[in-house]
């Protein structure tokens, strides 16, 4: 639970610097601030902007709950490994995926329950390793506070990281990616139909 509360608290944290930064570009750009529900829409300007911020840290609570649960599926698995009935859960589970059809695409023909659950755990922390690859800022000077637009030509917003090594990344972009790994949903609330504005605006003005 300490663990937990204390990866909570620091994602929150996060989340909250993040939105300052771009939650204004995203609003200027969609000129909305509403969530589809698909059976209903919350249209957020109706309530104090404390209501929209409550509703989304709770949402990237329970994603955090999700990851951490993931975890301790993994853990308890790995730790049946050493239980006596292991081998009989073991070959069980073998006969099981020995039908399934990931065994017939890669030709599998054993498998280990507890070593499957680690691998699959592990390319959920492969993302944020990919997200730091893609995130890390290569230059120097930097600026990671809230621009304002008559700022932006006196602070460096847009670098070149380990991955964008050709052309400059701008920081707001980095931290969609970041948000999207770390599933701050805060964050990413518009950003599909800001990326789809943006686009159909580029495309207009060609």
């Amino acid at each position: 639970f300490v663990l937990f509360f204390f990866s909570w608290l620091c994602a929150m944290i996060c989340q909250v610097k993040a939105i300052r930064s771009v939650i204004l570009s995203q609003l200027g750009q969609t000129n909305v601030f509403k969530l589809d529900l698909g059976v209903a829409t919350l249209n957020f300007h109706r309530f104090p902007f404390i209501v929209w911020l409550g509703l989304f840290l709770i949402l990237s609570t329970f994603n955090l709950l999700d990851t951490f649960s993931n975890a301790e599926l993994v853990g308890r698995v790995w730790a049946t490994r050493s239980c006596l009935g292991y081998h009989h859960i073991n070959s069980i589970w073998s006969e099981v995926m020995t039908q399934a059809i990931i065994s017939k695409i890669f030709w599998f023909t054993k498998f280990d329950l507890a070593n499957e659950f680690l691998f699959l755990y592990a390319l959920i922390l492969a993302q944020l390793v990919f997200a730091l690859y893609v995130c890390v800022p290569i230059e120097a000077d930097v600026c990671y506070d809230r621009v304002e637009a008559g700022d932006s030509a006196s602070k460096k917003t847009e670098y070149k990281t380990i991955y964008f090594k050709r052309n400059s990344v701008d920081h707001g972009a980095v931290l969609q990616i970041l948000a999207e790994t770390a599933r701050l949903e805060g964050v990413i609330f518009q950003d599909s139909k800001c990326t789809h504005l943006a686009v159909k605006q580029i495309i207009t003005q060609l």
